[in-house]
């Protein structure tokens, strides 16, 4: 969806859905024609995460010429991306590997949390892979996957429409 106020298309990857029990991706963001992608995942109401059980939340990056499969993406390097962390208190506890910029969300005091991606890199599509670690009971809660597309290359900014797709 385009906001004709502030030049910004929208695009929801993951409808905000309750998650448990495998491994997920969203759908992936095309980002031909805009400049900028700025990508939220919003977390609530985890249930059975502790230290064995958990989510991490990769940002992943493809350049090939067609969106591919999930076996194409890799994680995006810490220089392509600044990630910020909200939460409902306004402290993070969460833990990001700074060379993979996983997110790990280990404690059910992580919910309500905001991760916001800020990409930077060259490559043109994108998408969020939340990788399950599990001793048996497994995590669950709500999560959801938007993407922000700006700088669109082609005036007017109306013109371009974002483009998404499931991942297979």
């Amino acid at each position: 969806m385009h906001d004709m106020f502030d030049g910004e298309c929208r695009a929801v990857l993951r409808e905000s859905a309750v998650t448990a029990h495998a491994d997920w991706y969203s759908k992936y963001i095309d980002r031909q024609g805009f400049a900028d992608v700025r990508i939220e995942v919003e977390v609530a109401a985890d249930g059975n995460i502790d230290g064995s059980n958990y989510w991490e939340l990769f940002l992943m990056e493809y350049t090939g010429a067609t969106p591919g499969t999930h076996t194409n993406y890799s994680a995006v390097d810490a220089a392509d991306v600044d990630v910020e962390i909200r939460t409902a208190a306004g402290v993070p506890t969460i833990t990001r590997d700074s060379a993979t910029n996983a997110v790990k969300i280990d404690s059910t005091s992580e919910d309500s949390v905001l991760i916001s991606y800020k990409y930077h890199g060259k490559e043109r599509y994108l998408h969020v892979f939340g990788d399950v670690t599990t001793d048996g009971s497994y995590p669950t809660g709500i999560i959801g996957v938007r993407a922000y597309l700006s700088g669109g290359r082609i005036q007017p900014e109306g013109a371009l429409t974002p483009t998404i797709g499931a991942v297979s």
